[in-house]
């Protein structure tokens, strides 16, 4: 692990989530409990952004069959 400054790692993106944050995690008291609490917001994250995407296009297709139906 290499030591760089907060002003420098804000560039690594997402990979913090990954690699430093887990790391930082795996120092804490409980650490098993706070890594499996961790992965699971993400996976709850990306459960959200699939809902959200979801929705919206069933939203646009119940419009589109609604517009055809009335024609």
């Amino acid at each position: 692990m290499t030591s760089i400054t907060a002003n420098e790692c804000w560039c690594l993106g997402p990979g913090l989530a990954f690699v430093a944050y887990p790391r930082a995690l795996s120092m804490m008291p409980l650490a098993p409990i706070w890594s499996a609490l961790f992965f699971f917001m993400l996976f709850l994250l990306g459960i959200g952004s699939q809902v959200g995407v979801v929705s919206v296009f069933v939203q646009l297709s119940f419009i589109h069959v609604q517009k055809s139906l009335s024609q």
